[in-house]
């Protein structure tokens, strides 16, 4: 996902959104609500997390570990 970071300060590695920022804006978005529901999804499995499109299929990228 591209949510953009808000940094205050610092070395520009800190993030200092609070959970419900980053929820509200990941949630305004098709893929953003996909992406929470894999989320859940995967975590109440045990399942592996994977990034997910706008329609909620799974991406992959080039060189990465397609392994479970």
């Amino acid at each position: 996902m591209a949510l953009q970071r808000e940094v205050f300060g610092g070395t520009g590695y800190e993030d200092d959104r609070s959970p419900a920022t980053i929820l509200r804006a990941m949630l305004s978005r098709s893929r953003g609500v996909h992406q929470a529901y894999e989320v859940v999804r995967a975590g109440r499995r045990g399942e592996k997390l994977y990034e997910v499109d706008e329609k909620g299929a799974r991406v992959f990228h080039l060189g990465a570990s397609r392994g479970n």
